[in-house]
């Protein structure tokens, strides 16, 4: 008698594919500045007199900026500091524009 056994192999059943998740869409949160943002849309005489705090507007404008700010509130700070010639209104246009490196 043959004892060898002639049973097939078991075959691997397919994988099925795992589904993966769509990642949740970000929101579309409004534009925020804080002070470096400010600092970087200014001329160089500009950021001289923000660095070195010329008036006292520059230290409440560096105080509102200390946390994230909309654009009402950006706005504000901006006119009261280019109503002072603290900064120029190309300044105030540069700072507000569309970031042009997302």
């Amino acid at each position: 008698m043959d004892t060898t056994s002639t049973t097939e192999p078991t075959p691997t059943p397919a994988l099925e594919p795992v589904p993966v998740p769509e990642p949740e869409p970000t929101p579309n949160l409004p534009r925020t500045w804080v002070a470096a943002d400010i600092r970087n849309g200014m001329t160089l005489r500009e950021r001289v007199a923000w660095d070195n705090n010329s008036a006292p507007e520059v230290v409440t404008a560096k105080v509102e900026f200390s946390t994230p700010q909309e654009l009402p509130q950006t706005m504000a700070v901006l006119n009261m500091l280019s109503s002072l010639c603290l900064i120029s209104a190309d300044s105030v246009a540069r700072i507000v524009a569309e970031p042009t490196n997302l």
